[in-house]
C-alpha cells in the first residue's frame, strides 16, 4: 500500500515500501514565486522521509510541469540527492512531456545524476519507466 510522503498543489509524492520507490508527479508553473515556495517546501519534506525509509529508486513525472526548473540544481546536486543516497536511492526515472524546454533541462539533471553516481533515465511513457525502474531495485 502506498505512503503519501508529501503532497501540495504542485507536488505529490507516495513511497512503495515493498519495491522501495519513491514516486513523484509535478503539475503547474514552476516559474511563480508561489509554487517555487512550493517545490522547495515538497523536496524538504521528501529529503526529511529518506532519513527513516530506504528509497532505492525515483520516478519523477514531470508530464504536467511547465517551466525550467534548473534553478534547483545547485540544491539538487549539493544538498537533495547526497541526502536521498544515503538511503539507497540509486535510480531515477524521469517522465517528460513534448514540452522542450522541460526536455533539455532534464537531460541536464541526468548529466548530474550521473557525476553522483546514479542511473537516470527519460521516459515519454510513465509504464515503461515504471518497468524500468522496478527491474532497477531488484
Amino acid at each position: 500500500m502506498p505512503v503519501i510522503v508529501t503532497a501540495n498543489k504542485l507536488c505529490y509524492s507516495v513511497y512503495h515500501a515493498e519495491s522501495k520507490i519513491l514516486h513523484s508527479t509535478y503539475s503547474g508553473l514552476v516559474n511563480n514565486k508561489a509554487n517555487q515556495i512550493l517545490f522547495q517546501e515538497h523536496l524538504a519534506n521528501a529529503i526529511e522521509f529518506a532519513k527513516d525509509n530506504e528509497i532505492r529508486g525515483v520516478i519523477v513525472d514531470i508530464r504536467k510541469l511547465r517551466g525550467s526548473y534548473v534553478k534547483y540544481f545547485d540544491y539538487l546536486e549539493s544538498t537533495g540527492y547526497p541526502a536521498l543516497k544515503k538511503s539507497g536511492f540509486a535510480y531515477e526515472a524521469i517522465v517528460v512531456s513534448d514540452d522542450l524546454i522541460i526536455a533539455n533541462v532534464s537531460r541536464k539533471l541526468v548529466d548530474i545524476l550521473t557525476r553522483l553516481r546514479v542511473e537516470a533515465r527519460i521516459f515519454t511513457d510513465l509504464p515503461e519507466a515504471e518497468t524500468w525502474l522496478a527491474k532497477q531495485v531488484k
